[in-house]
């Protein structure tokens, strides 16, 4: 074991501190190297290097560390440092901030595209103010149901925002029980305009809210029995 629990139980905290689960990650720590892996797959690895007794001389630690890591469809990084407390204290968070900067968050260019092609596909389209099936309301539900999951994952928002992002999600959803296909989306695009004006949320939240649910329930308004795919 290279480190000791001092120190495994501070590389924990900082997953914490950085507002991670700790569950998403695994510690495998060998007799002188350290490999933290997230479940995405991005990794952070460090281990003892000795240096030369010359070094050693000159006044430089008899032992410092490297380190190196990835981060799936980031950036990488590597380098050496004096002790772990350094590397706990600086390197494993900006790591951690990679992450959450890349792991699990879209293109933003592509899914601009995907949002004018698929607004333009229902503007162009003549789907009428006919109900929703049980099934498309089903469809609609866990779409929204989603969207929840992913606001929640992807911006760092208070339980107060979240509550009423929620409440008026499932007001859309209630609501397709009963309206039309065109009310339902006048109605949903005027909730998503009322989250911003009340100062809910921020346009870019909205904008994701509004781009995941069209991309998401484009076959509804357009006749597919599924969503199409949009080519970028």
């Amino acid at each position: 074991m290279m480190l000791n629990k001092r120190e495994r139980n501070r590389l924990f905290q900082v997953i914490e501190e950085e507002k991670f689960d700790p569950a998403d990650f695994d510690l495998e720590d060998q007799d002188d190297k350290v490999t933290v892996t997230h479940n995405s797959g991005s990794t952070f690895e460090y281990l003892t290097k000795r240096q030369d007794q010359k070094l050693i001389d000159f006044g430089l630690k008899e032992i410092t560390y490297e380190y190196r890591f990835s981060v799936v469809e980031g950036n990488s990084k590597a380098g050496s440092a004096t002790s772990v407390d350094f590397i706990s204290k600086y390197y494993i968070p900006d790591w951690l901030k990679e992450i959450r900067l890349t792991v699990g968050v879209p293109d933003y260019w592509t899914e601009l595209q995907r949002n004018r092609k698929s607004l333009a596909i229902i503007q162009r389209g003549d789907f009428g103010n006919t109900p929703f099936t049980q099934a498309e309301q089903e469809q609609i539900a866990a779409q929204l149901q989603e969207i929840k999951k992913q606001i929640k994952e992807q911006f760092a928002l208070s339980n107060e925002q979240m509550e009423r992002i929620e409440e008026r999600l499932d007001e859309a959803a209630e609501a397709s029980k009963r309206m039309g296909r065109k009310d339902w989306l006048l109605l949903f695009s005027g909730i998503i305009f009322t989250l911003i004006i009340a100062g809910t949320v921020t346009p870019d939240v909205a904008d994701h809210i509004f781009t995941a649910a069209i991309n998401g329930l484009i076959h509804l308004f357009t006749g597919g029995s599924e969503p199409p795919r949009i080519l970028t």
